[in-house]
């Protein structure tokens, strides 16, 4: 009697332990899963913004240059600049079968040494132009080319003192007119020393050729 009550008692403590751990582990929360962390958000890049274009500085408007001659009616120009080493005081023009021009620079008003100015032709074609420099020289350019050429220079060789134009052609060539006016200076030198030698032989001749006349005994 006294060992089945201990086995009833050892069944008992078994069903109490079984149902313990049953309550045990309904009563056992359930895990919450960690929480999932969501991917930072990728930056966008920021938008690069467009460079400022510079503004091009707009390049200074060149003060016109001083003239020679009148505008008005004008077929033709060209840039001159003064390289005599002297002032021109004074310019003319003469085309073919015409009278020199009125003077050009108007009263008081000079060329200066080494200034560039832009003169203007009435008309396209071989004109002489006449040049007084400071000292009182008067020289001519024969047969410039107006019309043919946009820039010159004007100058005066050393042992001649003759006054001649370096331009460049519509071709792009560079034209050098100092040996055109010494053939011209020389032709003229040589034109007046004949003038002149006939002028003494004409003045001889005119006074009678009574040269070695004997009068009261003297000669003349």
């Amino acid at each position: 009697m006294r060992k089945l009550t201990l086995i009833l008692a050892l069944a008992l403590t078994v069903s109490l332990l079984a149902g313990c751990g049953a309550q045990a582990a309904e009563s056992a929360p359930t895990e919450e899963p960690a929480p999932t962390e969501e991917p930072a958000p990728t930056e966008e890049p920021a938008a690069e913004e467009p460079e400022a274009t510079a503004e091009p500085t707009p390049e200074p408007t060149p003060e016109p240059l001083p003239v020679i001659g009148a505008e008005e009616g004008a077929a033709c120009s060209a840039e001159l600049v003064n390289l005599t080493g002297q002032d021109i005081t004074e310019v003319y023009t003469q085309y073919e079968g015409e009278e020199w021009s009125e003077e050009l620079l108007g009263e008081g008003n000079v060329f200066l040494a080494e200034e560039r100015r832009q003169m203007f032709f009435p008309a396209e074609g071989a004109v002489d132009v006449w040049v007084t420099l400071a000292d009182g020289s008067g020289l001519t350019m024969h047969g410039v080319p107006a019309g043919a050429f946009t820039e010159g220079q004007i100058a005066l060789t050393e042992a001649e003192g003759v006054v001649y134009l370096v331009y460049t052609d519509a071709q792009g060539q560079s034209v050098d007119t100092s040996e055109a006016e010494i053939d011209f200076y020389e032709a003229e030198q040589a034109r007046i020393a004949a003038e002149e030698a006939a002028a003494a032989a004409a003045a001889q001749s005119s006074s009678g050729g009574d040269e070695g006349c004997i009068t009261d005994g003297l000669f003349w």
